[in-house]
């Protein structure tokens, strides 16, 4: 991990994608551990 953090847009501008894509995402921080960001993209399943 970084001992600096940035400005935290980069997270706003990727939020604002997901949500007009319509993807749902989840976002799991840890002190000392990091941060995960987990992104769920929707799939069509094709039954023929």
């Amino acid at each position: 991990s970084r001992k600096k953090g940035g400005t935290g847009l980069g997270m706003a501008i990727v939020k604002h994608l997901l949500q007009l894509l319509g993807y749902k995402w989840k976002i799991e921080s840890q002190p000392k551990g990091g941060t995960k960001v987990k992104i769920y993209i929707p799939s069509k399943v094709n039954q023929s």
